[in-house]
């Protein structure tokens, strides 16, 4: 199957405060007209417990994310505009990190992990939308695109974190994703690779070496299957 998958997450439970490296601060607490998910267990203050109709999440999630990217923040991540990071996201910061305006991350259904090391310097461009279960580890140079979509579980690292061998060396090696890229569930991005505007990597696939613009790549390794039509100013 050559199209990536991208799951929404369905929005079942209040999101819980991000795992950061700093203590987790206490969220603010929604107003009374905030509305509750289907099924969301909510305690009364007599103690007792009832569930709340089938009804919106959106003010709580939106509340919530913008509260932890405050968070972050305080760990010296510079963090843009209308930027929420939803669920647990736990973001490890020994580099330099940088969420621009209105990235969304949504951890709400597995982690993410976001890790930066020593020189490393990662940069998430505008409207990136990360999706659950995914991993970034920086320790040389990763940029992320503008209006990138990552799907499910989507690895990208620029090290191996381990030596192969006695003679081979973990060396970093600066990874570089255009904008309006899809990276469909489960690929895998590694060391060294470049990968053009607006390429859509198939869900499963490994990137080893970089990818042209405007292409579907597939495979492990990727490699580009036929053109596509991304035409200046148009998002997926």
């Amino acid at each position: 199957m050559l199209c990536p998958v991208i799951d929404r997450v369905p929005h079942s439970t209040v999101p819980q405060a991000p795992i950061l490296q700093a203590p987790i601060l206490q969220a603010p607490t929604p107003r009374r007209s905030a509305r509750y998910d289907a099924g969301t267990q909510i305690t009364g203050r007599d103690g007792g417990r009832k569930y709340a109709p089938t009804v919106a999440i959106q003010h709580v999630s939106s509340a919530l994310g913008v509260f932890h990217a405050q968070v972050a923040r305080r760990q010296g991540v510079s963090v843009g505009n209308r930027v929420r990071l939803l669920g647990t996201v736990r973001l490890f910061n020994k580099g330099s990190m940088r969420l621009d305006d209105r990235v969304l991350i949504d951890g709400r259904h597995e982690p993410i992990i976001i890790s930066t090391f020593g020189h490393g310097r990662l940069v998430i461009g505008e409207g990136v939308f990360m999706n659950y279960g995914s991993d970034i580890a920086c320790a040389e140079s990763v940029r992320i695109g503008a209006y990138t979509r990552i799907g499910p579980r989507v690895t990208i690292g620029d090290h191996n974190a381990h030596p192969i061998d006695a003679e081979t060396p973990d060396t970093p090696a600066a990874i570089e994703i255009g904008d309006d890229v899809w990276l469909g569930r489960n690929s895998i991005v590694l060391p060294g690779v470049t990968i053009g505007r607006g390429t859509l990597v198939a869900a499963g696939s490994v990137v080893t070496r970089s990818l042209p613009e405007c292409v579907i790549a597939a495979g492990i390794p990727a490699k580009p299957l036929r053109e596509i039509t991304m035409p200046p100013g148009f998002h997926r």
